[in-house]
């Protein structure tokens, strides 16, 4: 079983996007700080229930990730959440 943190030992470094699903809830993308190495950058309803996470090397590669999961979203029928 793989160890996530919990969400009370993140910081949040930032908002990445907001999307609207078939279901019309938000998903939002955010980067977060670990207490331990490098960064997460999670996508899901809330910091405690993401559906995607990964542990990258810094807030660059962070937002690289973000990227390329919001175009995927996207391209199966996402909608952007503009302010």
């Amino acid at each position: 079983m793989r160890r996530c943190e919990d969400p009370s030992d993140l910081e949040l470094l930032e908002v990445r996007w907001r999307v609207v699903g078939p279901s019309r809830r938000v998903v939002t993308c955010a980067v977060y700080r670990p207490k331990g190495p490098g960064v997460f950058v999670r996508a899901g309803y809330s910091v405690d229930h993401f559906h995607y996470t990964r542990r990258v090397a810094d807030v660059h590669d962070a937002r690289m990730v973000a990227d390329a999961w919001l175009t995927a979203g996207i391209s199966i029928g996402y909608t952007e959440q503009t302010a």
